[in-house]
């Protein structure tokens, strides 16, 4: 379920009340009946002319905007705080954009950008998203590495609209230094402000008493800025300062803001980068940091989470923690120094459950395998817990439908229609239950449809958080090609990197969470170490890897491949194989076909937790550690590889394409004889016309 601030749907039906001057031809899309009642009731008790206001900045950001990206080649434009803006779809010339905000917010605006592309009352661009919690110290180290290869030394613009209000000063300051650190000279920051001479306005009154009285929130404070802290960024030039009241004059006609009474006055900057650096000894801090901070993806922005599923329902509020409501972007960020510590993350246990499955024939079966795991989680979970508190559990690949569309040679059509579910969905929800009922996070594995593509089923990890929610969703990248059916990413490889970009984050996303960075791999993606090196160099520190079949297993390759990669790449492993399989919900005759050999592997390649039965239902548990895995990363001399990658020389390896990409994109997936006679015997034969391998000669 996503909580989306009423605030955002708001701030768009100012915009699409004043196209003329916004010119956001889109906002219109955000706006309902429910949302058309809650502006009537804020134009009524506290501000009129909040359209105005906001078409007004909205159009002067996108001036600017747009003379920029027409002035440089190849720029980056990256909106921080995006809400529900529609920028990347009014700039007139290409340009790379990057939209930060709130997981639920990128995933709820990505949603409704797919569904009106489809029924083209949105054209299609291409839009990068990250989403981030700026709370989080390693966090907001995420965000600078990131920053850093956005940018890459291209000529930059970033904004950030309606967040500036939010945050305590030093915050402030310390964000717009980040971003001085990696923005090349002549790029731009753009920002709104209020001053301190704002509190004695009737309208900043009135905004207080109504945000105290409709929102809860008693103690609003603001951060407002003068032009001294303006003056004080010293990497920065101003390029221009203006007013709302000054720049009513030149998008209006008829100007009416020019009555202090009615006017909630804002003030606009645009900053430009000096050419030359200045000397300030928070720079060589923030270099330093960012030499050292691994990537990650996927949180949440914002000091708190509070809103609404819908506009219409925007009473049911959620506050984690109090913070004030914003309207005129859904996040609330906050930025740390490079030279705190994060918050210490205690060991705890990780359990890895070895369920017993039946495989299904309609997506209703599935239910059978949910109360036997709810079973299982509760013998695993208490018994494991007698050690230190479980705050994970992994629920290998197959534990909810099994594998029959596999074995059985199954239509790829017929299984995305019958048995394949949605995430978040049904099951999810069973699943989010036991998170919340154990307080723990869940990794787990489904054939499941992507909301985009009719008739397709992908191979999808995904990861809920205590509170119930699907937090990662990981589209599996390397299938068990003989028999796997599911599409992957590769398959449909030009509509992906259109949809979600060629990054780290659209193929191996990382969540940052409590526990530490989380990440999936599943099965055969085990048995390609890009995989894992990927995850890694995307900031991942503890890394799902199930399930596996015999004779593999019994043979060590599970354990050989899964202790390998956590040696390689200093993360642990957790790897969880799958118990007796039944091939039906009626079947009387278990069949061990995974061979047991279940793991937990810590970041130097040992077993921490070790089950060699599977002929049953058991688990596998073992101890996290993720504080010595971060002081390994940040101490050893030797053995923590990453730091030594010599990348120059190993994009050479790849620079010939091998297996063929876009296999899917205009057809369903093969059955087995015609994916050996098409793909397998067809690959083998480039292998050996290219040289690499030799025929053998018996």
């Amino acid at each position: 379920m996503n909580k989306i601030s009423e605030t955002a749907f708001l701030v768009n039906a100012s915009r699409a009340r004043m196209v003329e001057i916004s010119q956001d031809i889109y906002a219109k899309l955000w706006v309902s009946d429910a949302t058309r009642e809650l502006w009537d009731d804020f134009a009524s008790n506290v501000y009129a002319h909040d359209d105005r206001v906001v078409s007004i900045r909205t159009r002067y950001f996108l001036d600017h905007l747009n003379a920029f990206i027409n002035s440089f080649e190849s720029p980056v434009f990256i909106n921080v705080g995006a809400g529900f803006t529609s920028y990347p779809f009014l700039i007139r010339q290409p340009c790379r954009c990057i939209e930060i905000d709130y997981e639920h917010i990128i995933h709820y605006k990505r949603n409704k950008i797919a569904d009106w592309q489809q029924e083209g009352l949105l054209p299609h661009c291409q839009v990068e998203y990250f989403a981030t919690d700026l709370n989080h110290p390693s966090q907001s180290a995420r965000l600078k590495s990131q920053l850093a290869q956005w940018i890459d030394n291209h000529p930059s613009f970033i904004l950030l609209e309606g967040i500036t209000y939010f945050l305590a000063r030093p915050v402030l300051k310390e964000l717009l230094e980040a971003f001085s650190v990696v923005q090349r000279a002549d790029s731009l920051v753009g920002f709104d402000f209020w001053k301190p001479d704002i509190q004695t306005y009737p309208v900043f009154t009135r905004l207080q008493k109504y945000v105290a009285e409709k929102f809860g929130y008693k103690e609003t404070q603001y951060n407002l800025v003068d032009e001294d802290f303006i003056k004080s960024l010293l990497a920065y030039q101003v390029e221009e300062i203006t007013t709302v009241i000054e720049q009513e004059k030149i998008y209006t006609q008829t100007p009416i803001l020019q009555d202090r009474e009615k006017v909630l006055p804002e003030n606009y900057v645009i900053l430009k980068k000096r050419k030359k650096s200045l000397t300030h000894p928070y720079f060589q801090v923030i270099r330093e940091s960012l030499k050292e901070v691994e990537l990650g993806e996927y949180g949440g922005v914002g000091v708190g989470e509070w809103g609404s599923v819908e506009v219409g329902e925007w009473r049911r509020t959620y506050s984690h923690t109090p913070t004030p409501p914003h309207f005129h972007t859904p996040i609330l960020p906050h930025f740390h120094s490079p030279s705190r510590r994060t918050d210490m993350i205690k060991p705890y246990t990780a359990v890895g459950l070895i369920p017993t499955v039946r495989g299904i024939r309609r997506r209703a079966d599935i239910k059978i395998n949910l109360e036997h795991l709810s079973h299982l989680v509760k013998a695993a979970s208490w018994l494991s817990s007698l050690d230190l508190p479980v705050r994970l559990i992994a629920f290998p690949e197959g534990a909810l439908q099994a594998f029959n569309d596999e074995v059985l040679d199954l239509d790829h059509v017929q299984f995305a229609r019958e048995c394949a579910i949605d995430i978040p969905g049904e099951e999810t929800e069973e699943l989010g239950k036991i998170a919340r009922e154990y307080d723990v996070f869940i990794m787990a594995q489904a054939k499941a449809r992507h909301p985009d593509i009719k008739d397709r089923f992908f191979n999808v990890g995904f990861i809920l958080n205590p509170r119930g929610e699907v937090i990662l969703k990981h589209y599996k990248v390397s299938p068990l090609f003989p028999v796997e059916h599911s599409v992957c990413p590769h398959d449909i490889y030009d509509w992906w990197i259109e949809k979600y970009g060629r990054n780290l984050n659209a193929f191996w996303p990382v969540v940052d969470t409590e526990i530490g960075r989380l990440g999936i791999m599943m099965a055969n993606e085990g048995s390609y170490p890009e995989n894992a090196r990927a995850l890694a160099m995307n900031g991942a520190e503890v890394v799902y890897r199930a399930s596996y079949p015999h004779p593999a297993t019994g043979n060590e390759i599970f354990e050989i491949q899964s202790r390998a990669r956590a040696l390689d790449n200093n993360m642990y492993i957790i790897a969880p194989n799958m118990g007796t399989y039944y091939l039906f919900p009626e079947d009387t005759t278990p069949i061990d076909t995974f061979g047991g050999r279940s793991f937990i592997i810590n970041y130097k390649g040992q077993i921490v937790g070790r089950q060699e039965y599977g002929a049953g239902s058991t688990y596998v548990a073992g101890v996290i550690d993720i504080e010595a895995l971060r002081d390994h990363r940040a101490r050893a001399q030797w053995d923590n590889w990453l730091k030594d990658l010599r990348t120059e020389l190993y994009q050479i390896i790849y620079e010939q394409p091998i297996y063929p990409k876009n296999l899917y994109l205009d057809r369903a997936p093969m059955k087995h004889a015609e994916y050996r006679e098409k793909v397998i015997q067809r690959q083998i034969q480039l292998m050996h016309d290219r040289g690499i391998w030799v025929k053998p000669e018996r």
